[in-house]
Formats: C-alpha cells, sequence, structure tokens
C-alpha cells in the first residue's frame, strides 16, 4: 500500500509527498531495529544474569569443599608435627601412641571443582559479561587458578608422593612388628617402641614426606580458596547491581 502510494506521488510528481514518504519508510526501519536490539539485549543480559547466578552457586559449593579438604587434612598435619617433633628431638614414645600417629600421619582426598556453568558461558561467548573485571577474573579462576592447582596436587600426591609414601610405609613395616599381641593391656600402656623403629632414618623419611604433602595441599587448598573467594564476592557485588540477590 505505501509503496503503490509513493509510485502515484512519483507519476504526479509531488517530491515533497515523495520525500515524507520516504521520511515514514525510514522511520519504521528504525524503529523496528531499535526494538529488535532492545529485545535482543534484554534477552542477552537475562542470560547473563542467569549464567553469573549458577557460576556463584557451584562457587560457593567449590568453597565448602575446598574448606571441608582442608579441615580433613588437620588431624594428619598435626599428627606429623607431633611425630617430628619426638623423631628430632630423639625422644622417646609409647608403642601405641606411634601406631596412632602413623595412622593418621597421612589420609587419601581427591580434589576437584565445578566448573559446568562456566564452561557454558565460555561456549556462548564470554563476551556476554559486559564488567571486564569480572570476566577477567572468572578466566584467571577457571582457565589458570583452578586447572593448575588441579595440576599441582595431582602432580605431588598421586603421581609423585602417594607411591613414594606407601614404599617407605612397606620399608617400615619390615623393620619388624612395633605392636606385639601378647602383651596385656597393662604392659601395651608402659610398653616403649623398639629403638630400631624410632632411630630408623626410614621412619624420618616417611614423616617428613608425609608431612610434605601434606602441607602442599594444605597450602594449594588456602590460596585457591582466598582466590575463588574474591571471585564469589565479585559475583555477589555485580548480581546486587542486577538486582538479582
Amino acid at each position: 500500500m505505501l509503496l503503490r502510494r509513493i509510485t502515484e506521488h512519483v507519476k504526479a510528481q509531488n517530491w515533497f509527498a515523495v520525500f515524507l514518504d520516504f521520511i515514514v519508510v525510514v522511520l519504521g526501519i528504525f524503529v523496528a531495529l531499535e526494538v529488535s536490539n532492545y529485545k535482543e539485549a534484554k534477552q542477552s543480559a537475562a542470560f547473563e544474569t542467569k549464567m553469573l547466578v549458577q557460576i556463584q552457586a557451584a562457587l560457593s559449593n567449590d568453597i565448602s569443599y575446598f574448606e571441608g579438604i582442608r579441615n580433613r587434612l588437620e588431624p594428619a598435619f598435626n599428627a606429623n608435627q607431633t611425630l617430628l617433633k619426638h623423631l628430632y628431638k630423639k625422644e622417646d614414645i609409647d608403642e601405641k601412641e606411634l601406631l596412632q600417629l602413623l595412622d593418621d600421619s597421612f589420609i587419601g582426598y581427591v580434589f576437584s571443582y565445578n566448573k559446568g556453568a562456566y564452561e557454558a558461558l565460555k561456549a556462548s561467548g564470554l563476551d556476554k559479561v559486559k564488567n571486564d573485571d569480572l570476566r577477567n577474573q572468572m578466566v584467571h579462576f577457571y582457565d589458570f587458578t583452578a586447572p593448575r592447582t588441579a595440576t599441582l596436587i595431582q602432580y605431588r600426591y598421586r603421581d609423585n608422593g602417594r607411591e613414594a609414601l606407601y614404599r617407605n610405609r612397606l620399608a617400615l613395616m619390615e623393620l619388624g612388628p612395633v605392636f606385639s599381641e601378647e602383651l596385656n593391656a597393662y604392659d601395651v600402656a608402659r610398653t616403649r617402641v623398639k629403638p630400631n623403629v624410632l632411630t630408623s632414618p626410614i621412619l624420618l623419611e616417611y614423616v617428613e614426606h608425609a608431612n610434605g604433602l601434606i602441607m602442599h595441599a594444605r597450602f594449594r587448598l588456602k590460596m585457591i580458596k582466598e582466590e575463588a573467594v574474591i571471585l564469589d564476592n565479585a559475583l555477589t557485588n555485580e548480581l546486587k547491581k542486577r538486582k538479582a540477590i
């Protein structure tokens, strides 16, 4: 209809009317584009907010998980510190206490983190996060800190440390039993560990190795938790601006 009207105005050489028709067409296209851009921007902002909420939820769980692992390592850390104190000072120690400390000296753990929400956002384009500082923080944490921590812990504990630790423990056992089932409760309470076990370099090597693994894990968990908390606070501030929390 508009095209027919324009044609009629051209035939009639009514250039003013043609000009007005042209303005109407341009304005119509402009308004349509603006409405489309507005809807797209709104949808993009809604998606960004949704993904940031999911990333923060996963990160909060990871922070609790990191803290939980570190708390589980504390008894092992304390046991190794006590053992090293006795060994360095060449102090005598009850057999029962030694066995308990050795049992507590190391604990297995698995380091992991949830990057699902971040990877989903990354797949759709990290440029959707308009806050440059927040985007850079997320990239640093999920593409550098977390995988680096996982690699270092796996190398130190699983690939390099655990097998050596077990070998030392087996070698320690070959020194002979440090506990006799023939003793009654009274004797056990006052029995001392055989001198060859306490003075053996294998025992000291075992304890120092276990202590090194535990201290390394505690340090790595402390560092990644601190960075995770900083990122969590940044996410909280961003979502508060959007009134999403």
